[in-house]
């Protein structure tokens, strides 16, 4: 029996008789649809603040990052994205335990408010994403597409992003056990190295340096909990065959787009298996940067 072909129309939310109500009651329900690159929950909606209401509050499963959500139909405008980062700010500020993040959701995010979000690289962790939606044989289809992500900016490597700090600075939030994933790590690499690396600690991650100078093709996010290893896609042979192998062996490994990085989350549990698989991740990464055969 062959498929039957469905009619597909491309048009806007009010178009369709919804609204920014609507909207919210969808991601009320399927949160994940945003695609924020870990699964999350929704906190609160409607949200009272000292001018207006956050849309949405929602919270990754680890309970280390929250996400702000301001909500617009139609075309970004001055008044939603300070909104978006007015509400930001007031969290944080509230609940300073927890990593926050801006997100805006529209239809229509322009190229001047593209530059604008860009702009704030090095100071808000913002995303911004772009709802679509189209009709299908009566009902209604939503796609979400992540357009900026200053996060990943905001921990650019080779921009050394933040004020410079210390090992007791990252062993008071984290404490010696957590360290030691890192320290683990950098024994591995410098087991293969043909430059001996050292660790740099930046105020948003523990980065790699050689005689000083930045080399971070591995770096790390440590938090109390456990330790996130980030290792650059071009330096792995076959980054989804790792993806799987790592997702196989139990350990939770995230990609958060096409040419992101693998995001390896290591606890202090125990596992021989996973240091097995994450020394050799991290070695065959040196060897790649080092241009060492084999």
């Amino acid at each position: 029996m062959k498929p039957s072909l469905r009619t597909v129309e491309l048009c806007d939310l009010r178009s369709l008789g919804l609204d920014e109500r609507d909207l919210e009651n969808f991601l009320s329900g399927a949160p994940d649809a945003l695609g924020l690159g870990t699964q999350v929950r929704v906190l609160d909606r409607q949200r009272p603040q000292q001018k207006g209401r956050m849309d949405l509050l929602l919270e990754d499963s680890d309970g280390e990052s929250r996400y702000e959500v301001e909500l617009q139909l139609g075309a970004v405008d001055e008044s939603h994205l300070v909104r978006a980062i007015e509400y930001w700010d007031v969290e944080r500020r509230r609940y300073p335990a927890y990593d926050h993040c801006a997100v805006l959701v529209a239809e229509d995010v322009t190229s001047r408010f593209l530059n604008v979000i860009t702009l704030l690289t090095g100071s808000i962790p913002f995303i911004a994403i772009q709802v679509g939606a189209f009709a299908v044989d009566g009902g209604v289809g939503i796609t979400f597409n992540r357009l900026v992500d200053t996060r990943d900016m905001l921990r650019d490597e080779e921009e050394g992003v933040g004020p410079p700090s210390d090992r007791a600075y990252w062993e008071a939030g984290t404490g010696p056990a957590i360290m030691g994933i890192v320290d683990r790590c950098l024994g591995w690499i410098n087991e293969v190295a043909a430059r001996r690396r050292s660790l740099t600690y930046n105020k948003y991650f523990i980065g790699l340096n050689i005689d000083g100078s930045a080399n971070n093709f591995v770096w790390f996010n440590p938090w109390k909990a456990f330790a996130w290893v980030h290792v650059h896609r071009a330096n792995a042979r076959d980054p989804e065959a790792w993806r799987v192998r790592l997702l196989e062996a139990g350990v939770e490994v995230k990609v958060k787009s096409a040419d992101g990085p693998l995001d390896v989350r290591v606890t202090t549990r125990e596992d021989p298996a996973r240091d097995v698989l994450l020394r050799e991740l991290v070695q065959e990464a040196t060897k790649a940067e080092d241009g060492i055969a084999g």
